[in-house]
């Protein structure tokens, strides 16, 4: 790295304040309600709002007063929905933020009305998304609906991926054959931890890392060499906890393997070791199961045909009856 670029990188990093949190960071129960609040204010669930976007890709905003919520049944339905299609994105690409403009009205007034209230809106990378008629109309039909907010979500930030408001999970509890067999034929690679349903710690500690990895670029999401190949080269993590869905069908319980269209790599990675489940055991072992689909990608770009050379400006020039000089 040159002189410049090292100092550029220095300045960007200096302008991050120390408080930038990413929904990683944040204690388990609040990742598991996936909901974080922005305010001045210090607390375990906190986060000043700029920081809070600078450190989270794609933030999902609610502004609100508090005090108003239980007086108003409209208002009521639309924050509860909010909450609960959070919820359902926990571990995902997606966090959300929560402004209550009783203390912090001054987040809000550069994005709505505070009369408009409660209201919620989209950002990626700080900005925010533009509301269409249509997203509004829906919205509007049926407030706090929670079907009706994931559509939005999915249809401004992942509009042409398949599989509805799972084209925005990183990670998904399978608890059925049915709902197993479904995720490997519509995903070309399924990486799956065998765990007990009883043990909640395990099975969010999984998806936990698994969002922890992938949001830093350490997992994939997707093989580069299949981009735009629609969901073939989608990589999807899934806890399988009904034993229906473990050995001989899957993987053994407390293990994660690889299945490529649909069968089960050889290898099963151990997500417990002798002193049980802690983080830095869970991630070596996805490490671990995942370490052939890099070898796959790097073969999978070996094989692709060279791309033709382009003929130079001044051949094409020269076709065209244009007058080049001779070098």
């Amino acid at each position: 790295m040159t002189w410049l670029g090292f100092a550029v990188l220095l300045a960007y990093c200096s302008s991050i304040s120390a408080d930038a949190r990413s929904m990683v960071d944040f204690p388990l129960h609040v990742r598991r309600a996936n909901v974080v609040r922005l305010s001045r204010l210090s607390c375990d669930d906190c986060a000043p709002m700029a920081d809070f976007l600078t450190a989270n890709r794609l933030v999902f905003v609610l502004f609100h007063e508090r005090s108003l919520i239980g007086k108003h049944h409209y208002k009521a339905a639309i924050v509860a929905g909010f909450h609960d299609a959070c919820k359902d994105l926990r571990f995902s690409e997606v966090v959300c933020g929560v402004v209550d403009m009783l203390e912090d009205k001054e987040y809000a007034t550069p994005y709505i009305d505070p009369k408009t209230a409660p209201a919620h809106i989209i950002m990626r990378h700080g900005q925010p998304e533009r509301l269409e008629k249509h997203h509004l109309k829906r919205l509007m039909e049926k407030p706090g609906d929670k079907a009706t907010i994931l559509w939005h979500l999915k249809d401004v930030l992942a509009p042409s991926e398949a599989h509805g408001h799972h084209a925005l999970q990183v990670s998904t509890d399978l608890k059925s054959v049915d709902a197993f067999d479904r995720l490997v034929r519509s995903h070309q690679f399924v990486v799956a931890g065998a765990i007990d349903k009883e043990d909640l710690d395990l099975n969010d500690g999984f998806r936990g890392e698994v969002q922890r990895m992938v949001l830093a670029e350490e997992a994939p999401m997707r093989l580069k060499s299949f981009s735009g190949k629609g969901s073939r080269g989608r990589v999807m993590y899934a806890v399988t906890s009904s034993p229906k869905l473990w050995s001989p069908k899957g993987n053994s319980k407390g293990t994660v393997a690889l299945f490529i269209n649909g069968t089960k790599q050889l290898e099963e990675h151990p997500l417990m070791s002798a002193n049980g489940s802690d983080p830095r055991g869970i991630r070596d072992a996805i490490r671990s199961a995942i370490q052939p689909l890099a070898a796959l990608e790097t073969e999978d770009s070996a094989s692709q045909p060279p791309k033709r050379r382009r003929r130079s400006s001044r051949r094409r020039s020269k076709r065209r009856g244009d007058q080049v000089d001779e070098l």
